[in-house]
């Protein structure tokens, strides 16, 4: 049995992701108002085994979805952690508010022999397949200039909130509830190379912007943009391969990285085929060596940035 604890996007992400696979999912009853509230989700309220504390829910369960801030995550998963059954773990990202708690709890679960993975969604978009496939096949002796600008406005920006996802010392801010979800695709391309980084702060713990640039051991170039509390939507990945000029081989633009999805859910969250994805992917197999240290690769990347970058207000425009 799945449980899942968050009353948020543990909601209205996971719980349709989960559902599309299982008959049932145990969810605590202090996220029930919630729940009811999200009228699109009514269709899968007899699907839901509600559950009055979280003893119970544990000793209910034998995997198990956190969707809870970062603060928070490693109090609940520690718990959980003295439940032997509770054999499969979905963490959201960030792990944790730094990445150096990050490290630490995935070292703790690779110790217990847990089986896990992390919300990186990105990693299981079509568009990411796609810009994989291009690094991969490349020649040895092809160079390539990467560009990804990606520009929103933030929920807490739009309706002027202090939630914990505008917050840099809460595990959240540009780099590390955003931009964590980008870190994941240059750990996974291998631009493990600093070249700059640069914010800017309204305040000492918010900081809507970032701009990077990193490089891999082959001289690849990716420069990198994101603004959180922008006036306009834009996601968009130019990759050229250098030649006399600049040769386009991949090129998406929209304004949404979630947008380049198939979805047949109607007035459902457009990330829940991904999250499918990431589930099946956890059910199916354990966590191995080399995907263990993938992960561990997306921490030291962003330790990395946050040790580079200058986390004091700076005019980049």
């Amino acid at each position: 049995m799945t449980g899942i604890i968050g009353s948020g996007f543990g909601i209205y992400g996971y719980l349709p992701a989960v559902l599309l696979e299982d008959e049932n999912v145990c969810l605590l009853e202090k996220a029930r108002d919630n729940f009811l509230r999200r009228t699109e989700l009514a269709n899968f309220k007899s699907k839901i085994i509600w559950i009055k504390n979280l003893k119970l829910f544990l000793n209910q369960i034998d995997t198990l979805i956190l969707s809870v801030p970062p603060l928070y995550q490693s109090g609940i998963l520690n718990k959980s952690l003295d439940y032997s059954h509770i054999k499969n773990i979905i963490l959201e990202k960030p792990i944790a508010p730094s990445p150096e708690k990050s490290i630490n709890i995935l070292n703790k679960l690779k110790d217990l022999n847990k089986n896990f993975r992390i919300g990186y969604s990105f990693l299981y978009t079509q568009w990411y397949e796609s810009l994989n496939n291009q690094f991969e096949n490349r020649k040895i002796d092809e160079r390539y200039d990467l560009r990804i600008v990606w520009n929103f406005k933030a929920h807490h920006y739009k309706n002027n909130l202090g939630n914990w996802k505008r917050y840099y010392s809460q595990g959240g801010s540009v780099i590390r509830f955003y931009g964590i979800q980008l870190i994941a695709v240059l750990a996974s391309l291998k631009f493990n190379e600093i070249v700059e980084s640069k914010i800017i702060e309204l305040s000492k713990d918010d900081i809507p912007y970032w701009k990077s640039t990193s490089k891999d051991v082959l001289g690849n170039v990716c420069h990198l943009q994101i603004d959180t509390d922008s006036t306009e939507e834009k996601f968009e990945i130019l990759l050229f391969k250098k030649q006399l000029g600049l040769e386009l081989l991949f090129s998406l633009k929209t304004n949404s990285p979630f947008n380049y999805q198939e979805n047949t859910f109607q007035n459902l969250d457009s990330r829940i085929p991904i999250l499918n994805k990431l589930y099946n992917n956890l059910k199916k197999k354990n966590l191995d060596e080399n995907e263990f240290n993938q992960y561990q690769s997306i921490n030291y990347l962003w330790s990395s940035y946050e040790s580079f970058t200058s986390f004091k207000f700076e005019d980049i425009n």
